[in-house]
């Protein structure tokens, strides 16, 4: 699963860069194989429909941090770049940074 240090530096880490966390990972069992493609996928589909992925479970937010926490159902919001993290067995990690196309 997750590493346990995420959930704090994945908040923190935001909060510096407008304080929203929707998290597509969290709705995709991590054992399935290109679990990182599907959420690769869903977070494309969170900028290009404008709408946030929930995080599900989220029923107590840190009262010390600061973000919008995108809790338990999607919300519409106008989304410019966006992370997706991937977090694999053995330690194969990767982070990819999608942006919406401007002309």
């Amino acid at each position: 699963h997750r590493h346990a240090l995420h959930p704090v530096a994945h908040r923190h880490g935001l909060a510096g860069l407008g304080g929203h966390q929707g998290e597509a990972a969290a709705v995709v069992r991590p054992e399935v194989n290109a679990a990182g493609a599907v959420e690769a996928i869903a977070t494309t589909m969170a900028i290009v429909n404008s709408m946030a992925p929930p995080t599900i479970n989220q029923f107590t937010p840190d009262p010390e941090c600061t973000l919008n926490y995108v809790a338990n159902a999607p919300q519409p919001l106008k989304i410019r770049a966006a992370l997706s993290n991937t977090f694999g067995f053995g330690g194969h990690n990767a982070t990819l940074c999608f942006k919406a196309f401007t002309e």
